[in-house]
């Protein structure tokens, strides 16, 4: 029979940070701001989207919900638009440009 030493080790150890990369569920508040009412972000999220005081954040409605993105999707959808008509008349604005 093993001894309680050898029955601990054989254990496996949970790493630190082992659910980096999954979606972390954080839950906040909705509090008066002024007239209005807002969410307070905690730190590690503002961190990790490179955001502060001041920046805008773009409100999707989706069909779980609300989405907050620090990224303008129409201005995406836009340049996404460009760079494929920038590809496909490579040629054409070759010529323009001369």
């Amino acid at each position: 029979m093993p001894s309680a030493k050898t029955r601990k080790a054989a254990r496996p150890k949970a790493k630190r940070g082992s659910q980096a990369g999954r979606a972390r569920k954080d839950t906040v508040k909705i509090r008066k701001v002024g007239g209005s009412l807002g969410v307070i972000l905690p730190k590690e999220v503002l961190d990790s989207l490179n955001l502060k005081e001041g920046d805008e954040m773009f409100v999707l409605r989706t069909p779980d919900g609300v989405k907050l993105t620090p990224y303008d999707p129409k201005f995406a959808q836009v340049m996404k638009f460009a760079r494929d008509f920038m590809r496909r008349y490579r040629d054409d604005m070759r010529e323009l440009a001369k």
